[in-house]
């Protein structure tokens, strides 16, 4: 190894578990409930400190979930997020498609995070399933793991934070920039719902010249070199990030790369809360598709539409269409939705200052890619 490391099986150095659902149809289970129970969707940072949905007392004590104490890193399993690492900052309870590895006295866990964080494509590789990839808990407890002191964890530790609060710095300045858009968005056309301005209505199929769902691939697919496929973590706060990708190595057609201004939502996810969420992909460095549970949207009224799918008005609409329990939308209810079309003078106005937030955007994306090469390079150094 680069370092002459020792190195030691996860499982013997660690305790792990994997969490449970609640019966679904039972009221008590959820109603009140106060414990945090986390989804292997919402894996998708580092540091955790709360999810969506809470579970009760009852709940606990009849069926499989279980509490996990603080400072347990957590790892994906199932689906779009699967590999993805984060650490629970207080204590949860989790699914089963989500590994608990518990606090060692022997190991800091944001080294830890840091070190299996460098093997994400190698496990995504080695998972199994057709549509989304699984990793079992025996892939993780026969992960190899360096045997470090203390003072080593924090050396690696304390320079892969500098870099990474960097990165947070930059993504927090990023979201202020996306809320001044939502802002305009109100200020220049009214609220859609109201519609004081008298907007005539149209069909989101009446104003897109492409509304499709993206590619299906095999976890054997999964590769260090090929085409990257845009999935729901590539979406965080509205922002474009690639500080998460899968490459995968399959024929494409044209048609099934992305291009610059199309909008990329997420269609489908075990959690509800990520459903709908969107970013506008950006000038790129090389070629890119998207996910089966990704759609892309591609219309000349980008920069509106964009907006508009921020707004609570567009899930409204969703919700209302919604005839299943899946959370998904579909190419048959995006087509459906109802938008105020407001006068093209007045879109390309609002194009034009939206351009001026997109450049301080994008010099604020170019610092994030900078910084996440630098992060990748560091762990690649001292993992890889």
């Amino acid at each position: 190894m680069k370092h002459n490391w020792e190195y030691k099986r996860l499982g013997s150095l660690f305790k792990t578990t994997s969490g449970g659902t609640p019966l679904k149809g039972v009221s008590e289970y959820y109603d009140g409930g106060t414990i945090p129970w986390l989804r292997s969707g919402e894996v998708c940072k580092k540091d955790i400190y709360n999810c969506e949905v809470f579970i009760t007392d009852k709940a606990v004590n009849e069926s499989s979930a279980k509490f996990v104490p603080a400072n347990s890193v957590v790892m994906a399993m199932y689906g779009a997020t699967a590999a993805q690492v984060g650490i629970l900052r207080k204590s949860m309870t989790t699914n089963q498609a989500v590994c608990s590895i518990l606090p060692s006295s022997n190991y800091l866990p944001d080294f830890l995070y840091y070190y299996l964080s460098s093997l994400k494509v190698k496990l995504v590789g080695k998972a199994y399933g057709a549509a989304q990839p699984n990793i079992s808990q025996t892939i993780i407890t026969d992960i190899k793991v360096p045997i470090l002191t203390h003072e080593e964890q924090k050396q690696i530790v304390a320079e892969l934070d500098k870099i990474n609060e960097l990165i947070e710095q930059n993504r927090e300045l990023l979201r202020h920039l996306y809320t001044l858009a939502q802002s305009l968005f109100y200020d220049t056309f009214g609220d859609p719902v109201t519609n004081p301005k008298g907007w005539p209505i149209k069909k989101l199929s009446e104003i897109c010249d492409a509304i499709s769902t993206g590619v299906t691939y095999k976890p054997d697919m999964v590769a260090d070199k090929g085409t990257i496929v845009l999935r729901s973590s590539n979406i965080q706060n509205s922002q474009f990030v690639l500080d998460d990708i899968v490459r995968i190595q399959m024929p494409l057609k044209e048609d099934q790369y992305v291009r610059k201004n199309d909008i990329l939502m997420c269609s489908r996810n075990g959690s509800a809360r990520l459903v709908g969420k969107v970013t506008l992909i950006p000038e790129l460095n090389e070629r890119m598709s998207w996910g089966a549970f990704m759609t892309i949207i591609r219309s000349e009224h980008h920069p509106y539409l964009f907006q508009f799918f921020q707004l609570p008005c567009f899930r409204e609409q969703l919700s209302k269409t919604k005839t299943t329990t899946v959370n998904q939308i579909t190419i048959g209810m995006l087509k459906g939705i109802i938008v105020p079309f407001p006068s093209m003078p007045l879109q390309e106005q609002f194009a034009m200052q939206i351009e001026a937030i997109e450049t301080q955007k994008a010099t604020v994306e170019k610092s994030i890619a900078e910084l996440q090469t630098l992060l990748d390079s560091r762990m690649d150094y001292w993992f890889n």
